[in-house]
């Protein structure tokens, strides 16, 4: 995975917990409440801090994601060669 000098000490930690873990699982929550988790390959950790994944537009994890993250739909129109981004929740 690629990872992009970080902007703070928490992130760069954060970076060097996961450089060598080639599998995240994002997990979603569906429509009847209960967590669905899959398997992913993160392509990259940009410098702040988000996770960047590759997946089909039109997939449902997507649709899910959007529904919790609508900033999401700016940032797949932004970069269509990666359209799935999954921010950092803690701060």
């Amino acid at each position: 995975m690629k990872i992009a000098t970080q902007t703070s000490a928490e992130l760069t930690h954060v970076a060097k917990l996961i450089e060598n873990i080639p599998i995240a699982m994002l997990t979603t929550l569906e429509d009847d409440g209960v967590l669905a988790s899959r398997p992913m390959t993160a392509l990259e950790m940009d410098a702040q801090g988000a996770l960047w994944f590759f997946t089909d537009v039109q997939s449902s994890k997507v649709g899910r994601l959007r529904a919790v993250n609508p900033g999401l739909l700016r940032a797949t129109r932004r970069k269509l060669s990666r359209p799935c981004q999954a921010a950092p929740q803690a701060r």
